[in-house]
């Protein structure tokens, strides 16, 4: 009879770590993964998504035996689905004091340095905000760029989709200004052939990119990408992966 009753006892524990491990899983699966056209960290690349953020998401599933696709949206249609919908990883996304509770953060990824650029050749001089306000300025729709100069006061604005209107709205003189991180700009330069068209003029702030969580998410899950996000610092495998791609500037303690 106590056999009986310790074999239906391990029966039973071993249901519930079964079922456990099978909700995870099951939670695990459905997550939907979302980056956007945002070089350095992610961009297409011969019809591939490649770039330094997307990599390590890559081995993050490799660690945790998932393989999800990565989607690419445009900025502001994944920022909306990550607010909007449950089990949805945004990256990268710029943790700041007004998105705090909005997310459930794993990072930090990399450190940028957010700056005005004009157009090279341009006699555009900037020692404050203030004097940047006067300028018609190039941001990405929904970015957090835009959030931040709107929250300063700024009325002259021009969104875009994608950062690559930017540079060519700048180097047509439709914008003075283009607000960015000094990365991105560079990147986008080298990549369509158009180096120092923009020139690095004023710096604003630096902040942190993180992987943004909608808050539906299941905090296991979370807790289970910044375990091997750590692993990764840990290792040196995220500063050997930024180094591959130029951009070890960009690594974050």
């Amino acid at each position: 009879m106590l056999a009986q009753k310790l074999q239906i006892t391990m029966l039973a524990s071993m249901f519930v770590c079964f079922a456990t491990f099978s909700n995870w899983s099951y939670a695990m699966e459905k997550i939907k993964i979302i980056t956007c056209e945002c070089p350095p960290l992610s961009y297409k690349l011969n019809g591939k998504l490649s770039g330094p953020s997307v990599e390590i998401v890559r081995i993050i599933q490799q660690r945790l035996n998932t393989n999800e696709k990565i989607h690419l949206y445009p900025w502001a249609r994944g920022y909306y689905m990550v607010q909007e919908q449950p089990n949805v990883v945004l990256f990268s996304t710029t943790r700041t004091t007004q998105r705090e509770n909005m997310f459930k953060w794993v990072g930090p990824i990399v450190e940028k340095r957010f700056s005005f650029h004009s157009k090279k050749g341009s006699k555009i001089k900037i020692d404050d905000l203030e004097d940047a306000k006067k300028y018609k300025i190039g941001v990405i729709r929904g970015s957090n760029n835009e959030q931040f100069l709107i929250s300063n006061g700024f009325n002259k604005l021009y969104p875009v989709v994608v950062e690559e209107q930017n540079l060519m709205k700048l180097k047509m003189g439709r914008i003075d200004l283009w607000y960015t991180d000094t990365a991105q700009s560079s990147t986008l330069m080298t990549n369509l052939s158009l180096e120092g068209v923009a020139k690095e003029i004023y710096v604003v702030q630096k902040s942190r990119s993180y992987y943004a969580f909608n808050l539906k998410t299941p905090d296991s899950i979370v807790k289970e990408w910044q375990i091997a996000l750590n692993h990764l610092r840990r290792t040196g495998a995220i500063r050997n992966i930024l180094k591959k791609y130029e951009l070890e500037s960009l690594y974050a303690d």
